[in-house]
């Protein structure tokens, strides 16, 4: 007899089952990173909210709001996510990160 499948505990709602596993025959050097990392993906970010603020089809107020929120981003990215990234370098990481980059790649 099969075994029904696995619930959410809070819903009570069927949870599919996961994926069988796939090999892959692709090197993993000649993959590109899934994700930028933190950093990257923070400039990212923070570009969609600018576009936000240049668009002409929102409303002025809350273009004003957007580009705010930008410019306090970005503040914030150079104080704390540049400068962790400079204190890795002083520090010697030369450890690629998740996304295949090293400290000093990153920041260049």
């Amino acid at each position: 007899m099969a075994e029904p499948p696995a619930q959410d505990p809070i819903s009570a709602v069927p949870v599919p089952a996961p994926p069988p596993d796939v090999a892959h025959d692709i090197a993993p050097s000649a993959v590109r990173p899934i994700y930028d990392g933190r950093e990257l993906s923070w400039l990212d970010f923070n570009d969609r909210v600018l576009q936000l603020a240049e668009d002409p089809s929102v409303p002025l107020l809350e273009r004003a709001k957007f580009a705010a929120i930008f410019t306090s981003n970005l503040d914030e990215y150079f104080m704390i996510r540049v400068a962790g990234v400079h204190d890795q370098i002083d520090a010697g990481v030369d450890d690629p990160g998740a996304d295949g980059r090293t400290p000093s790649q990153t920041l260049d």
